[in-house]
């Protein structure tokens, strides 16, 4: 899984350098992601510009970070896509379960309030 990780002002941001988040990556990001949760970070901006194509493990991985955060951070997600998006229209994810933004700087001043 290519990503890379950063922190700002307590915020962490992971940026997927992959265009797909499928079946034969979703294992790895959900171990790097909960990897991040379980070592503290509870304020979560997932960059995911580069994502032209996410399934069902895709979804479950991001799900599984959500389940670890026990309610206590959150995990909001940038430059998603329109076709992206659609899925999680259709999973109805964007109702109260992710927020969007359009880039990791809005995200992570919101993410700060």
């Amino acid at each position: 899984m290519d990503l890379t990780q950063s922190e700002r002002d307590g915020i962490l941001v992971v940026e997927l350098h992959e265009t797909r988040l499928e079946s034969a990556n979703a294992d790895s990001f959900k171990t790097r992601l909960l990897e991040s949760i379980t070592g503290g970070h509870e304020r979560i901006a997932l960059d995911l510009s580069r994502l032209d194509f996410l399934d069902s493990s895709g979804l479950a991985a991001l799900i599984s970070g959500l389940k670890a955060l026990q309610g206590k951070g959150e995990i909001v997600l940038c430059g998603v896509q329109e076709k992206i998006m659609k899925i999680f229209r259709i999973t109805k994810l964007d109702r109260g379960v992710f927020r969007f933004f359009p880039d990791t700087e809005i995200a992570a001043a919101a993410l700060s309030e």
